[in-house]
């Protein structure tokens, strides 16, 4: 099935609409809708622990309950990468069953008319609707990024015994120098022609004495077509951080805990009160079990060949780099796996002394040849990582939020 964008001057002659999905770019395209006057009938979504539920006053529908309900609805696709769409799709159609027909649209217009009107980014207009065009289109080159995340602290409010950043386990905890911070994200955009979303992550984010001036230095970034940050749960920071995420168009992403986090509700009724756009992770309630803290701290002995099957199986990382999901942006470098920084501020590995597999330092040296573009191309076409034999092998998920009896910081 084709999924074509559906210019503005046309929303309005459409009955109603359905918004698939109800991660970030689902609830964007809700509170684009709503600025246009136009109320969503219903969200749907194939993750069942998200239907049956109200989003911001909305009904989240299976797919089963939307096919029956809505078969005459256009169906808004809220996913950025074209095979994403195209799975949503297959879903969709195979839900209707004896008539499998429905009329579907993905939204870059009515992204684009909501972050150039509603949002207040220091941006030039020219270059960041280029960006949207190649990250909806996914036309352009192999520096087409899908996400990347931004490390900026590691002080949390919580001692998550299977931590996926080892926070209990660190020897100590810092707040990222902000200044770095900005540079390394626009040393980055230096590189790459865009990326979809970049998330900024701890510890919890929030706690960042600096969050409202990295946000705002990071924003600036033309190349950047989305910017989320991870909270989980618990914290509620000042109002000038809200003021400052619903200025530039910030995404709040609540990773929930079961039974640890308790402010969720106060957080959403401040996003509500802020016009911030917030949403939560839909797979918060599960870790990632990487071994225990000894075996990620010492490896498990693994040979290269080893490493490599660790590296083509791994549920991250993928050939092509616009798939990669845990990349990180941190202390000047862009590291195709986070687990460089986590292992770092370990202290199992020497930042320092890496051989340059799998990473490129994105701040420009002007003593030397600028060749970022080229290490950065060389970064993902390794065979493996160093760090993969850091990982316990096969990867396999358990319960999130257990803690440990000590106190966070």
């Amino acid at each position: 099935m084709n999924i074509n964008d559906l210019p503005l001057n046309q929303l309005n002659s459409k009955s109603h609409f359905v918004i698939f999905g109800t991660g970030h770019l689902g609830v964007v395209c809700l509170n684009a809708l709503r600025a246009l006057k136009i109320e969503p009938s219903a969200f749907c979504d194939s993750n069942p622990d998200s239907c049956n539920t109200q989003l911001l006053n909305v009904t989240v529908k299976t797919l089963q309950q939307t096919a029956s309900e809505h078969r005459d609805a256009v169906f808004v696709i809220a996913a950025f990468r074209h095979d994403v769409r195209d799975q949503m799709c297959k879903l969709l159609l195979d839900n209707m069953k004896d008539n499998g027909t429905f009329e579907a649209y993905f939204p870059m217009s009515l992204f684009k008319w909501y972050y150039i009107n509603h949002v207040k980014r220091p941006i030039i207009l020219s270059e960041f609707e280029d960006t949207i065009r190649r990250c909806f289109t996914e036309e352009g080159n192999d520096y087409n990024v899908d996400t990347s995340q931004v490390h900026i602290n590691q002080h949390c409010t919580l001692l998550c015994k299977h931590c996926s950043n080892c926070v209990p386990y660190l020897p100590v905890r810092r707040h990222e120098n902000s200044d770095e911070i900005i540079a390394t994200v626009q040393g980055f955009c230096e590189i790459i022609d865009s990326v979809r979303t970049l998330t900024l992550v701890g510890g919890e984010g929030l706690l960042h004495p600096e969050i409202v001036k990295i946000m705002e230095g990071i924003t600036k970034c033309s190349k950047v077509m989305a910017i989320t940050i991870v909270t989980n749960g618990t914290w509620i920071p000042n109002d000038d951080v809200f003021i400052a995420m619903s200025r530039f168009g910030i995404a709040l992403r609540i990773s929930g805990y079961k039974d640890v986090s308790d402010k969720i509700d106060e957080l959403a009724s401040k996003c509500i009160e802020f016009g911030v756009v917030f949403f939560r992770e839909a797979r918060s309630n599960t870790f990632i079990n990487y071994g225990t803290i000894q075996q990620q701290i010492n490896g498990f002995k693994r040979t290269y060949e080893e490493n490599i099957i660790v590296f083509n199986n791994c549920i991250y990382i993928s050939r092509e780099h616009t798939r990669v999901g845990t990349s990180i942006l941190a202390r000047g470098r862009w590291y195709l796996c986070d687990r460089y920084v986590i292992l770092a501020n370990l202290g199992a590995i020497d930042e320092n002394t890496l051989d340059g597999t799998g990473f490129v330092s994105v701040i420009k040296n002007v003593d030397k040849q600028d060749d970022r573009k080229k290490q950065f191309l060389n970064a993902i076409m390794c065979e493996c990582l160093p760090v993969c034999d850091h990982c316990k092998f096969p990867q396999t998920v358990i319960p999130a939020g257990e803690q440990l009896t000590c106190s966070g910081s």
